[in-house]
């Protein structure tokens, strides 16, 4: 776990209502592609780091989470509430109320990852257009919003997508068709097989890098 020490704050002994009275307003503002921010986002107050995972702040408001070969781009003044998920599958809101007097990191952390599993969820009508038993005819419908991650599908051969989830774990192959073909959030998914749903996005996430190879 590293937080470069070079920067304004620190996150975890700032408060979230702190951070918030630091940065400036994104009210009426679109957000910044994580490209943007990347090549031009301006000061940055703190960037941190664990395993695969990084949250960077920025001065003006925004900030990009990072997640394996994920990212997302919010702002720290439309946190208004994070959702957690406990161990025997419950699901709970919490309010800003809540985390604002404790460490800022959390609640970020917490809001960049339900986003990344938003991003991913909001795929799921383009997937459920197809069937593993399809017979090689192409997608019955353009996607006019993919994602990159998911656009190399879009022109491949059935077969050939049958043939990379056969290259998958048989755990991997379970999770690709939960979600993909029966068209589970990655919160049931969780339920259902006991696992925690940040597991579940992991699991997908390496199941699409894998696939992608293949092509």
């Amino acid at each position: 776990m590293r937080t470069d020490s070079h920067y304004s704050i620190d996150p975890l002994t700032t408060s979230f209502r702190e951070l918030k009275a630091m940065v400036g307003s994104t009210a009426g503002k679109k957000l910044p592609s994580a490209r943007k921010l990347h090549e031009d986002g301006g000061e940055i107050l703190f960037a941190f780091e664990h395993g695969d995972t990084t949250l960077t702040v920025y001065a003006s408001g925004f900030f990009l989470y990072e997640c394996y070969d994920r990212e997302t781009v919010s702002a720290v003044d439309r946190c208004k509430e994070i959702i957690y998920q406990y161990q025997d599958g419950e699901i709970r809101r919490i309010e800003e109320a809540e985390f604002r007097d404790g460490p800022c990191l959390i609640p970020l952390l917490m809001a960049g990852d339900d986003r990344v599993a938003h991003n991913l969820d909001s795929y799921e009508w383009y997937w459920h257009e197809f069937s593993l038993d399809n017979d090689g005819e192409d997608w019955t419908q353009e996607a006019s919003t993919m994602s990159a991650e998911d656009e190399y599908l879009h022109n491949e051969d059935i077969s050939q997508v049958q043939e990379e989830l056969n290259g998958l774990t048989e755990r991997q192959q379970q999770i690709v068709r939960l979600y993909y073909c029966e068209g589970k959030s990655q919160y049931e998914i969780a339920d259902l097989l006991h696992i925690g749903r940040s597991r579940v996005q992991k699991v997908l996430n390496a199941s699409l890098r894998r696939m992608r190879r293949g092509f």
